[in-house]
């Protein structure tokens, strides 16, 4: 026996004890009592079961679930605490008085759940083995995953009960055999097998021909051709075409005019001319496109793989110039002619170089094939690596992966690579100019058609950029914000379609802002020295700089944007210059070096003085700060004392002898001798016009110093002043690498 006792209950009212008289299901003898404090009461009679049902107010009673509770009746009140913050709450009480010692794990109405199971997992009716009398008991139910509450679990117009005794369909799947019709319209309105896609065994799956107006009961409309453009509705169907309309993407190219599989073949021209199939681009599967085969003299309708010819293996160089067939394929270069276009570079030089191997006007040199020459050197370029293909266990999937050019790249042909085998991830390279950016798409071009899985095509696919360049200034860099990168498993609908993501070759760039020397890309700096760096592209996300292994005074600034100023530091030392974009870094290593020496160019017309009536032997001699691969510009210099034998010092060109100690710039100099002291360095035999010192042979060490821009002063070199003077009148002075020779007795002479 079953008996219900429903109970309105109020949160925040005291309800008064309620008599189940005249509730309408079954007159029950229990009072049932709702208390302050938020407890249902009732007296549980012996032998008898109870289970509780909760309504939510906003469900109207419409919509109850069952509290995970079984409670048994000792003769004794029973309790149970309501849980919960709502204003109000419904709650129906259920009993049943057949015999059980174990209420949780008995099955009352023997629909193979324990009861304890369907109050606390599939919100089943304990009582009743169909809890929504659709003809399927809540075990099966149980075990096909559906809705033991909803008749209908699919919503397709057909009971549960129905798809599974009488229809053999899924009553959790709609569309069971997955043609694009739910499976009550097939049994209610077209009359086709809900569990055969094609009904009429045309080739056409019945929600084509629905959709399109073609007969699914007709399998001789397979030949027809609805729009007149030469292409049957079985093909329209194969090609995902409309059979009703001439151009189906309304692109302005007709149906037949389209390349279905990117082969490079057009859809009709397979059909009528080549024989090959518009929807296979490897008609023949032996790993090459039929359009290349067909190109190049092959026959795209044998395997290349098992005929007797092993010159056209997909694996073999017939022309021997380092690319195999596969490869040549990829790029669309001939397999019997080493330099594809003519233009005196081979075609893997090309390739390597990121020019087009099929244009005669790009060459390495000029990739863009610029007419008179590019405006500067082309950049270097790095090979990507790009895996993709279907990696899933139905192999069965072909894909293409394109690389657009958006900035950087003056070759703007776009490039792809085309998976070779159905269901196999593949890796291939693309050489690429640094400083490029390109837009990534992936397309599908093809289904096995030996494959009858279900869904079909299965739309799994793998799709991984990497690089692996050894100038670490340069990094391909994949920004995806649609999420079509990675592993894709969604197999029904095809994720990459209408998506693109974006590859960066980031390039870190430095040119030095000193004009001397000629070689502003070096990397070997002076210290103090200043350089720009730049990123590119221009478009670049923007990147997180960091300057490190300084040593003194240096800086990178700003630290924003696609642009900044290294100063090198005051001291030598090996910092690197480092921007991460999007995780990923991209750094130059500079060297840092200070001064070692200086040299001496002698001021033409110099040589003897005849000064305040006393000869004097001398030059003039302008310093120079070595080495001389490297600039200076931002250091100054002065002599240092010299112990025990006076000081040197400089004279202006305007004759002005600065004082002793005083720090002298540096300026820009020649292509030989960059870094130049801003002043000369008068060296002579004597003083003020003074006598020469007695005959013999004398050196005076002169330490040198530098400092960069105010800094802390290091000594970097001496330099020896050296005289030599004999009887005769004969001298010789000789500082910096520059000496002069004289007879100061000889008033005549220059």
């Amino acid at each position: 026996m079953r008996l219900f006792l429903i109970l309105i209950f109020s949160l925040f009212c005291a309800i008064p004890q309620l008599s189940a008289q005249g509730n309408g299901i079954e007159q029950a003898s229990e009072l049932v009592t709702v208390g302050p404090d938020k407890f249902l009461r009732w007296y549980g009679h012996d032998e008898r079961t109870y289970f509780i049902q909760v309504s939510d107010p906003n469900d109207h009673l419409k919509r109850w679930t069952w509290a995970p509770i079984i409670e048994s009746g000792n003769d004794e009140d029973i309790s149970y605490e309501v849980d919960g913050t709502a204003d109000k709450g419904f709650f129906r009480l259920k009993y049943t008085d057949q015999p059980t010692t174990d209420p949780d794990n008995d099955d009352f109405d023997g629909d193979t759940i324990s009861n304890l199971d369907e109050v606390s997992y599939y919100n089943s009716d304990p009582l009743d083995a169909d809890t929504d009398n659709d003809g399927f008991d809540d075990g099966y139910e149980s075990w096909w995953g559906t809705d033991p509450n909803n008749p209908d679990s699919d919503n397709d117009g057909l009971s549960d009960g129905d798809e599974y005794w009488i229809y053999g369909t899924y009553p959790n799947y709609a569309d069971s055999d997955g043609d694009g019709l739910v499976d009550g319209i097939e049994v209610n309105q077209t009359n086709t097998s809900p569990t055969n896609a094609d009904s009429d065994s045309d080739g056409m799956n019945d929600g084509f021909e629905v959709t399109h107006s073609l007969n699914p009961l007709d399998a001789t409309d397979a030949t027809d051709d609805e729009d007149s453009d030469g292409l049957n509705n079985l093909w329209e169907f194969k090609l995902g075409l409309n059979p009703q309309i001439t151009d189906s993407n309304n692109n302005g190219i007709g149906d037949p005019l389209e390349d279905r599989d990117q082969d490079g073949l057009t859809n009709i021209s397979e059909l009528s001319t080549h024989l090959t199939l518009p929807d296979q681009p490897d008609t023949d599967d032996d790993g090459l496109s039929d359009g290349w085969e067909i190109n190049y003299g092959y026959f795209a309708l044998v395997n290349n793989e098992t005929d007797a010819d092993q010159t056209n293996d997909p694996d073999d160089d017939p022309d021997s110039d380092g690319l195999l067939n596969s490869a040549e394929d990829q790029i669309g270069t001939n397999p019997n002619n080493g330099d594809t276009d003519g233009d005196g570079f081979s075609d893997p030089v090309e390739n390597e170089a990121a020019s087009s191997a099929t244009n005669p006007a790009s060459t390495p040199g000029n990739p863009g094939g610029t007419p008179g020459g590019p405006a500067a050197p082309p950049p270097p370029t790095i090979p990507v690596q790009v895996n993709f293909g279907d990696h899933s266990g139905s192999h069965s999937e072909k894909y293409r992966v394109w690389l657009e050019p958006l900035e950087g790249d003056a070759n703007t042909q776009k490039r792809y690579r085309t998976n070779r085998k159905y269901g196999q991830t593949q890796t291939e390279t693309f050489h690429l100019p640094a400083g490029a950016k390109y837009k990534i798409t992936l397309t599908h071009i093809g289904t096995d058609p030996n494959y009858d899985g279900d869904p079909k095509p299965d739309y799994d696919y793998t799709l991984e950029f990497t690089s692996n360049s050894t100038d670490a200034a340069i990094k391909a860099i994949p920004e995806d914000t649609a999420g079509m990168l990675g592993v894709h498993g969604e197999s029904e609908d095809f994720f990459a379609e209408g998506k693109d993501a974006t590859l960066y070759l980031a390039w870190m760039t430095s040119e030095t802002v000193a004009t001397q020397p000629q070689d502003r890309k070096r990397k070997r700096l002076g210290v103090g020295e200043d350089v720009n760096l730049t990123l590119k592209p221009s478009s670049l996300p923007s990147p997180t700089w960091v300057l490190n292994g300084t040593q003194g005074t240096s800086q990178l600034s700003p630290l924003a944007g696609i642009t900044s100023v290294l100063t090198a530091g005051e001291r030598a030392c090996t910092p690197s210059a480092e921007a991460t974009i999007l995780g990923e870094l991209v750094k130059i290593e500079f060297d840092v070096i200070e001064p070692t020496g200086v040299t001496m160019d002698q001021e033409q017309g110099t040589g003897v003085w005849h000064i305040q009536g006393k000869p004097s032997a001398g030059f003039k001699g302008r310093p120079f700060i070595t080495p001389v691969d490297v600039s200076f510009i931002k250091i100054e210099v002065r002599e240092g004392q010299c112990a025990g034998v006076g000081t040197g010092y400089y004279a202006y060109q305007n004759g002005l002898n600065h004082p002793d100690g005083a720090w002298v710039g540096v300026v820009s100099g020649s292509a030989n001798n960059p870094s130049k002291v801003n002043g000369v360095d008068t060296i002579r035999s004597g003083a003020n016009g003074a006598v020469v010192p007695a005959i013999g042979s004398f050196d005076w060490p002169i330490p040198w110093l530098f400092r960069v821009a105010g800094g802390g002063e290091k000594q970097f070199s001496i330099v020896t002043h050296h005289h030599e003077s004999d009887a005769a009148g004969s001298v010789t002075i000789s500082k910096g690498g520059v000496s002069v020779s004289a007879n100061i007795n000889d008033p005549t002479a220059p």
